[in-house]
């Protein structure tokens, strides 16, 4: 009876821990399968082109789809996998980026998304922030052109005022007008619901600016923030993954002394909300140095051992500069691994 009670304790040790993970089937170490357990956690494929990369992140998203949902960012408009729903953006999916999904310090975030996105000078955030603010008060669910307005409205004090000004003007227009206006100028967004609970391909490359680009990506990246925040709340089980490709433009690398980017924040909290976001750069010094060292997993195909310097193993992975296409080192939190990934 005792031994009967311990293998059912076993059987429901088994049964939670699957819930809190994913194992996928990665390729090959050695002549053994290599399995990886995926829990909630980033993961970061880094390597230069050819290597692999891309491949990489295929096979973890189509494994990861058949178990929980996932989205992927397409930045080049390159992915079209079974079982996943591509939309592009002004043609069948649109957001307005002012809509208050969580209104808790909401043009805040909005000043450091068009912020990061623009390079905005202070002078620019506090001029944007003002207009925003009075945007809010006049109306409760402005777009884009409401904001324009408003600029407009606000009279300069100065020359140095007329010009702080009109560089905003001039990186907003562009947001009302033509195929980005139809996917970023709208009263109503497309279902997020549907976005974050299913497979789903958006298609960036619809956007030739690769700043429209970022300010798109950052803008559904704080949407799935907020989403997380109130619909799912802090769990510590895997529930959904998201695809970043050329991550650079979301987490840029920064000095020790300059404060986090926004999407560098977002990508820090989702964690807690049971999101696995899956980055992809080539070189580790793209990227801000804490997204590396935050990592639940990191994989590495070739590239030159200086830039490898930042995890500080360098001399765990003699032959990084060596690794053939489609090889890779595996790093989680208790082992490295030499890997060569499978084909998708």
């Amino acid at each position: 009876m005792f031994s009967f009670i311990i293998f059912f304790r076993k059987i429901l040790m088994y049964r939670s821990s699957r819930r809190k993970e994913v194992v996928v089937r990665l390729g090959r170490k050695g002549l053994f399968p290599f399995m990886l357990k995926i829990s909630s956690g980033h993961i970061m494929v880094y390597g230069k082109t050819g290597m692999g990369k891309s491949n990489t992140a295929k096979v973890l998203v189509s494994e990861l789809s058949k178990r929980i949902p996932v989205l992927i960012l397409d930045w080049a408009g390159e992915h079209n996998l079974p079982n996943f729903k591509v939309v592009e953006p002004g043609i069948n999916f649109s957001i307005n980026p002012l809509e208050p999904y969580c209104r808790e310090e909401h043009i805040d975030f909005l000043v450091d998304l068009f912020g990061d996105s623009f390079n905005f000078t202070e002078p620019q955030r506090y001029l944007f922030r003002t207009a925003l603010k009075n945007t809010f008060t006049k109306n409760r669910n402005p777009i884009l052109s409401d904001v324009l307005e408003e600029l407009l409205s606000i009279p300069p004090k100065s020359y140095y005022d007329h010009e702080i000004k009109m560089a905003i003007i001039r990186r907003l227009k562009p947001l009302t007008e033509g195929l980005i206006g139809k996917a970023l100028n709208t009263g109503a967004s497309s279902d997020i619901g549907e976005i974050f609970s299913k497979n789903i391909i958006i298609n960036l490359g619809r956007f030739r600016n690769a700043r429209i680009k970022k300010l798109f990506l950052l803008i559904i990246l704080k949407m799935l923030y907020d989403y997380s925040v109130m619909k799912r709340g802090i769990v510590d089980k895997l529930l959904h993954c998201t695809l970043i490709e050329e991550a650079w433009a979301t987490i840029p690398y920064r000095r020790l002394d300059e404060y986090p980017s926004i999407g560098e924040r977002i990508f820090a909290e989702l964690r807690k909300y049971g999101e696995c976001i899956i980055g992809v750069s080539q070189s580790l010094s793209e990227t801000a140095w804490s997204i590396a060292k935050n990592s639940e997993i990191i994989i590495i195909h070739r590239m030159f051992p200086k830039d490898i310097e930042v995890l500080g193993i360098k001399e765990k992975l003699p032959d990084v500069n060596e690794l053939k296409v489609g090889e890779a080192y595996v790093i989680t939190t208790s082992s490295i691994s030499k890997v060569k990934i499978r084909k998708y």
